[in-house]
């Protein structure tokens, strides 16, 4: 698992990161609201406190799991 932190203060765990530009990685279900209000209210992410900003670009699911492309800002 990994913490990913939210421009809005929130964090999540996601599971399976991969690549680099784009990023993707899984989401577990406990995390998919606090994605979906990061994605609505059009906020970015960091995979650590103070490292790069990326962009919500596109999610799919597969499987019954959630996968994210984030895209660095």
């Amino acid at each position: 698992m990994t913490t990913v932190y939210f421009s809005g203060g929130k964090t999540a765990e996601v599971e399976d990161v991969r690549g680099e530009n784009p990023r993707t990685f899984n989401i577990p279900v406990s995390s998919y609201s606090a994605f979906a209000e990061a994605m609505i209210a059009k906020q970015t992410l960091k995979f650590s406190e103070h490292g790069e900003t990326y962009l919500f670009k596109q999610m799919h699911v597969n499987q019954g799991t959630a996968i994210l492309q984030v895209s660095r800002r």
